[in-house]
């Protein structure tokens, strides 16, 4: 019997990666102004128009990273390098859930990540070896879409060679399994791995 979904397409931020606080962005933004020895409130404003522009991927990675280093009085070096440490103290990889994904992987299924990220932390959470065995890894900032639009998805169906009806998205927000539905791709509101795999089950998949 031929299997109705062949590609099993991930979000990672509060899924195949979570972090120590539920929004785990904001824990990101505590240590790094917490480094600059700013008020939260005083980063954002440095920050929060460019940050939007660049998880969009509307501003190119160089023009991004130097406006938010003029802003925030640092080197680009060494913003970098406190993004990068602010990312691994506050995120973790989910290891139950990366592993089965490759399990799906191993029995004929495509696995993709869709994420809506800016350049600096796609740097330092997806440019690893451990994303490197999904077929498909796309980044907002890359696409210039958002999992809000349908862009974003349709670009992984085209790069997965498969039909919306053939995909199945998780993601941890409700309105990110919007657009997919639109177009067709089977949205699953992700809250655990447990209740992730009933949903597989309940869809044929294992």
């Amino acid at each position: 019997m031929e299997k109705r979904f062949k590609a099993i397409i991930f979000d990672l931020g509060g899924v195949l990666s979570v972090g120590k606080k539920e929004e785990f962005a904001i824990g990101v933004h505590e240590f790094v102004a917490k480094k600059l020895k700013l008020s939260l409130d005083q980063y954002m404003d440095s920050i929060d128009e460019i940050y939007s522009a660049a998880i969009s991927g509307t501003i190119p990675r160089q023009k991004v990273v130097a406006i938010m280093s003029k802003n925030l009085n640092i080197t680009p070096k060494a913003l970098k390098e406190i993004y990068f440490k602010a990312y691994k103290k506050n995120f973790r990889r989910d290891k139950g859930l990366y592993h089965l994904a490759l399990d799906l992987k191993k029995k004929g299924y495509k696995i993709a990540i869709i994420s809506d990220i800016w350049c600096i932390a796609k740097e330092a959470l997806l440019d690893n070896r451990y994303y490197k065995k999904f077929d498909v890894v796309i980044a907002s900032c890359d696409v210039g879409s958002r999992k809000t639009g349908t862009e974003i998805f349709k670009v992984a169906l085209r790069k997965l060679d498969v039909s919306a009806h053939e995909a199945l998205f998780t993601d941890n927000q409700k309105w990110n399994l919007i657009a997919p539905r639109k177009i067709g791709v089977k949205p699953i509101l992700y809250k655990n791995k447990r209740q992730f795999m009933m949903q597989l089950k309940k869809y044929g998949v294992i």
